[in-house]
């Protein structure tokens, strides 16, 4: 998930908000379209569509926490100068924000990828809605929000012993990542930061039958001492 000079807004039990978006104020009031149901494009008189989103407007708030998930720690005050690493909600948040409570603006740093998992645990209203977002003025580039895991260093390339049943294994590398995380896909950034996916070796082969679920088919092991 990235935040591109755009903002969320939870409002858990409620409603989502986003600016320039409402929710109906009583039962007899027809209902307002949600962000995602307003058009994002105008239509030309020859029938081309142009992209019009709307203007990203950031809400300033004075007892906005700030996290800089690269350079923050979870014992600082949560403050621009001072920012956390964790969110509140995620489960490796320690200390002070951990310890956070309440409705607030969440502002997350431009150009730093934040790690983790969010689980909301607390609900805004509309008069008073919690906003996960990013200050232009804080950090250069995009603000992100990623489940993946990243692996720098310590990769190993296979030979006949570690990879007997692998054809060629020279060209394959490997690295144990333990049992906890289970990779479904494998992308290298070099150091321009292009991406580029590449596979993830297995035995026997399979054939990826679902694109946004690429271990679909795979064989596992159900018991270590059978083979």
């Amino acid at each position: 998930m990235k935040l591109l000079n755009s903002q969320i807004t939870i409002l858990l039990g409620a409603a989502m908000l986003l600016p320039g978006s409402s929710i109906i104020a009583s039962a007899s009031e027809p209902a307002a379209p949600y962000f995602w149901q307003v058009p994002s494009a105008e239509v030309t008189p020859t029938g081309d569509l142009v992209w019009s989103p709307r203007p990203f407007v950031f809400h300033a708030d004075p007892a906005a926490r700030y996290i800089d998930f690269q350079s923050g720690d979870d014992k600082n005050p949560g403050t621009k100068d001072s920012p956390w690493k964790h969110h509140p909600w995620d489960a490796a948040a320690t200390g002070k924000a951990a310890a956070a409570t309440g409705v607030h603006t969440y502002v997350f740093k431009g150009g730093v990828t934040y790690r983790g998992a969010l689980v909301a645990k607390e609900s805004g209203t509309k008069e008073s809605p919690i906003r996960l977002t990013r200050d232009p003025s804080w950090g250069e580039g995009e603000a992100v929000i990623s489940g993946a895991q990243e692996i720098k260093g310590g990769w190993k390339r296979c030979d006949a012993a570690s990879a007997p049943n692998i054809p060629t294994p020279e060209k394959c590398w490997y690295q144990d990542i333990g049992t906890k995380f289970v990779p479904r896909a494998l992308w290298a950034v070099d150091a321009k930061g292009v991406i580029t996916r590449i596979p993830i070796a297995r035995t026997p082969h399979w054939q990826a039958t679902d694109p946004n679920d690429p271990r679909t088919n795979w064989r596992e092991w159900t018991d270590l001492l059978q083979v």
